[in-house]
């Protein structure tokens, strides 16, 4: 926001200042503002921070201040001491737990850097982070992702799901250890668990709905993913992953250089390095990339759009399935061995 001051007496300017803050978008409203003399004061809903900075130019000796004489806090914030048993903030080598029927976690987010243990994000735990769009309708221009560094991050417990409606966690630059077990229903806009940061990870998704690095802002580097048959994943366009075994729901936007898929159904629009389809999985490839060396079988692998692709080396074991309805994939030495099908245009 931004206004031109129609003079250059302070109190004049103040005045038409609150009069913009007060018209202003969404975001503003989040405060109310008062002002006394040349002194705005925006006051936020309890417990909800909210973010100002204030700049002037002109002729002569313009300024415009801004000062936090109190800042917001409450029981939803992971910097504040008194919200962790003990009443003291977790340190190095700590297990953190989420533990169920807690308040959510949606605020200093930021704060916390030491290299935990282990970090234990229970069945039942509530909401961690914020959502992409506020629920006053614009979108969130604070800290979504809880930010951690943890050796080891369980989430959910087998058959139970998490009940806060999104968890968001970054994982920065560690090398983590990641273990889901379930998550929740996310929303109609979000999933219910997002994963950005990490460095030589690992992930173990057995059930639940899980996107890592869904935004082309966020990035991901895993060595291995493997995605158990109850899992539905998604892997954005900035990931970089070694190796993915999969028996699930798969998307990849991304890079893999060594790609299993054992069962379920993988699509991809990234770049696949190589391919090996089997226990019945069903790969299809909707990007215009080469694979190196393909496997198939017992398994499918068709084409998932027009473009041209191309195979260096494709090999068929039994009961594969190679499906080129509109006859784009080029297959520059194929192997065969046991009963198979090949259907093109």
């Amino acid at each position: 926001m931004s206004i031109i001051a129609a003079d250059t007496v302070a109190a004049n300017v103040a005045a038409q200042l609150l009069a913009a803050l007060q018209a202003g978008s969404q975001e503003f409203k989040d405060a109310t503002w008062t002002i006394a003399g040349a002194v705005i004061t925006g006051t936020g809903f309890p417990g909800v921070p909210f973010v100002v900075t204030s700049s002037a130019t002109g002729s002569g000796t313009s300024t415009c201040v801004t000062a936090t004489p109190t800042a917001a806090s409450g029981p939803n914030y992971a910097d504040v001491a008194a919200n962790w048993s003990g009443g003291a903030l977790p340190a190095v080598t700590d297990t953190v737990y989420v533990e169920a029927n807690t308040p959510p976690i949606l605020y200093g987010l930021t704060s916390i850097t030491g290299l935990f243990a282990r970090t234990v994000v229970e069945s039942g735990a509530p909401q961690i982070g914020l959502p992409a769009i506020s629920s006053r309708g614009y979108r969130e221009y604070r800290q979504q992702w809880w930010s951690i560094n943890t050796t080891l991050l369980e989430v959910g417990n087998a058959g139970t799901e998490v009940s806060g409606a999104i968890v968001k966690i970054d994982l920065k630059s560690t090398a983590t250890t990641t273990i889901v077990r379930s998550t929740g229903q996310g929303t109609t806009t979000e999933p219910p668990l997002q994963l950005i940061g990490g460095a030589s990870a690992t992930a173990t998704i057995e059930t639940g709905t899980v996107a890592i690095a869904d935004s082309a802002v966020d990035a991901a580097a895993y060595t291995t993913i493997t995605v158990g048959a109850g899992a539905n994943v998604k892997l954005g366009a900035t990931c970089t992953h070694t190796t993915i075994n999969t028996y699930g729901v798969l998307l990849i936007e991304n890079t893999v250089t060594n790609l299993n898929v054992k069962g379920g159904r993988t699509s991809s629009s990234g770049t696949v390095t190589n391919l090996d389809v089997s226990g019945s999985g069903i790969f299809n490839w909707a990007s215009n990339n080469t694979i190196v060396a393909a496997l198939v079988g017992p398994g499918t692998l068709q084409s998932g759009d027009s473009r041209a692709k191309t195979v260096t080396t494709l090999t068929l074991r039994g009961r594969a399935q190679l499906i080129d309805s509109q006859g784009v994939i080029t297959v520059t030495t194929m192997l065969k061995s046991g009963v198979f099908s090949i259907s093109t245009n």
